[in-house]
């Protein structure tokens, strides 16, 4: 199936529906990297005028601003778990992170207390939390089996999209200009995504039968007909939940009996420590042409590649190939690093090396190790265990990132970048053999399909 199929006149209100949703990744995209043009301001000792506190904050300080954000990212996916069910995908999207993201955004935008600013962040990690949860739900409930692994890529793209957006207008602006103009994005997002529906299979597991045929209908611009049978296992899958009726402790002992489960993780782990927190360094140092717009765009040309490739190649593929470019982009980064450590002056004139190894980076993690563990987040667990599923491994992705942002400063500082470069090599080498001995192909599983693996 080609894009030109794809995009035709009957899929528009689907691709629609994909691509408003898809406005939370955006405010996800933009509040991941909203300090990044801030924190110079606010650490500057000359205390600029532009600083809303007046002094530059104390390292201290600054620790707990990043921190906050991921702490606000792993108290999210709980919640989620719970309201995607009793509220919906939908409402979940609107209330629990769409809202959260707005009052972050003022809070940050207005605020000159310190201690406001550990507020907005903590909220600004709490949407991106429930978005983490939420949205890989949603895209997968809505999509067709041959459009969802495209879809599901878009999350990153779109978010891509949001860093290279802040990126390029933040330092431009004054602070609170800059949050203020960001938080039109949430505020557009609740109001334009209140005109749109929950998911087939939500409306289905409250009973409502008559709503799920007409959303069904609309995504795929189909007669009642047409969608017949896909609206019969849906129902199927949602029946055989109900009569496993197990409680919430039983579905935790199964969850963590599971190889999905351990895979997941196990992938997240990865996607988290594979040299992300290494490239905002090789940016810095370089040079000055390496703006944090171009390293935006770089990302974006890079994620725009996945969603064309992704159900052609299978999911393995992709992790495999991205492994193995990350492994050579970080050893690069080692060797520019030790090279301009120890004054190599046949490499550290020419900044070619960290140039190409950070290009690298970006390509390879945002074709494998970016958007697929979500995208395979979003496919394979089964409807019975598939929120708490979904909640702890949103909760561990960012626990690790937390453990990685307070550690990765600590081991520089010791090691030095170029050691922490070839750690991050190493490490890369690590995932290449997880997903080869791990990973399970999901390219053309059904939702119901996944209990197979549990072996």
């Amino acid at each position: 199936m080609n894009w030109q199929q794809i995009l035709k006149p009957k899929n528009l209100y689907f691709w629609v529906t994909v691509l408003i949703s898809n406005m939370s990744a955006f405010t996800s995209g933009t509040h991941l990297v909203w300090l990044v043009p801030v924190m110079p301001i606010l650490k500057a000792e000359k205390t600029p005028q532009e600083n809303p506190f007046k002094k530059a904050i104390t390292p201290n300080q600054e620790a707990w601003i990043w921190a906050s954000f991921s702490l606000g990212a792993i108290i999210g996916p709980p919640l989620a778990a719970f309201t995607v069910d009793k509220i919906g995908r939908k409402n979940t999207l609107m209330r629990c992170v769409a809202v959260p993201y707005f009052v972050s955004f003022l809070i940050l935008g207005f605020s000159e207390l310190v201690f406001l600013y550990y507020i907005g962040r903590l909220l600004g990690g709490f949407a991106l939390g429930n978005f983490f949860v939420t949205l890989p739900m949603y895209l997968g409930e809505i999509s067709q089996l041959s459009l969802r692994g495209k879809v599901l890529s878009l999350i990153n793209l779109f978010q891509c999209l949001g860093v290279l957006f802040s990126l390029f207008v933040g330092p431009r602006l004054s602070i609170t200009s800059y949050a203020f103009l960001c938080s039109l994005i949430p505020a557009a997002f609740f109001i334009i995504f209140s005109g749109f529906f929950d998911t087939p299979y939500f409306y289905l597991s409250r009973g409502n039968i008559s709503e799920a045929e007409k959303v069904l209908m609309k995504l795929r611009n189909a007669t009642q007909e047409e969608v017949k049978d896909e609206l019969e296992m849906l129902q199927v899958a949602i029946e055989n939940e109900r009569e496993e009726n197990i409680s919430f402790k039983q579905l935790c002992i199964r969850l963590m009996m599971t190889r999905e489960l351990f895979m997941t993780m196990g992938l997240m782990a990865f996607q988290q420590c594979t040299g992300s927190e290494l490239e905002g360094s090789v940016v810095t140092e370089i040079s000055a042409e390496l703006t944090g717009c171009i390293y935006g765009a770089i990302q974006v040309l890079a994620s725009i590649v996945a969603p064309f490739i992704i159900d052609r190649t299978g999911r393995k593929l992709l992790l495999f190939i991205s492994g193995m470019g990350m492994m050579i982009s970080n050893f690069g980064e080692g060797v520019y690093f030790f090279s301009r450590k120890h004054n190599i002056k046949s490499v550290d004139q020419k900044s070619w090396l960290g140039i190409l190894s950070l290009i690298l980076f970006q390509v390879a993690f945002n074709i494998g190790f970016g958007p697929v563990p979500w995208v395979i987040v979003g496919e394979i667990f089964q409807p019975t265990i598939k929120k708490i599923a979904i909640m702890v491994t949103v909760t561990f992705c960012w626990s690790v990132n937390l453990l990685v942002s307070y550690f990765f400063p600590i081991i520089t500082h010791i090691l030095g970048n170029y050691y922490v470069s070839w750690i991050f090599a190493l490490i890369c080498v690590l995932a290449v053999f997880f997903t080869q001995l791990f990973v399970i192909e999901t390219k053309d599983m059904n939702l119901g399909q996944k209990v197979g693996s549990n072996k």
